[in-house]
């Protein structure tokens, strides 16, 4: 699946606060890149982790040092280890629930239970 890198990231100005948008998840500049890379869904530790040191990224970076090649290097290695994540993560999550319904599973009807008693209440 191709994407294009420049819809994927992009620098937004809100309320003074710079902020860069990767995969749909705003990360705050003065954060470090290791910490709020595991904020997008599908990325663990171990994956932040293994990112940064694939980019020679410092665990102590803050995402300011990073340059835009950086960035655009940090998504073209999420696309290059082809990670589920965000949309596509979320949607498979759903399709395999949906799976196990039909088969009636007992994990399946586990789920449609508990979604069930949260509808209700």
């Amino acid at each position: 699946m191709k994407t294009k890198l420049s819809n994927l990231s992009q620098v937004n100005k809100n309320d003074n606060l710079f902020m860069v948008q990767i995969f749909g998840q705003l990360l705050k500049i003065n954060h470090y890149i290791f910490r709020d890379i595991k904020t997008i869904y599908g990325i663990n530790k171990f994956q932040a982790h293994l990112l940064c040191s694939k980019l020679s990224i410092g665990l102590d970076c803050r995402i300011n040092d990073l340059s835009q090649k950086y960035v655009v290097l940090l998504l073209k290695e999420i696309e290059r280890s082809n990670l589920d994540i965000e949309t596509m993560l979320k949607q498979n999550k759903k399709l395999s629930i949906k799976r196990l319904v039909e088969i009636k599973s007992n994990r399946g009807m586990q789920h449609l239970i508990k979604n069930f008693k949260r509808s209700i209440i």
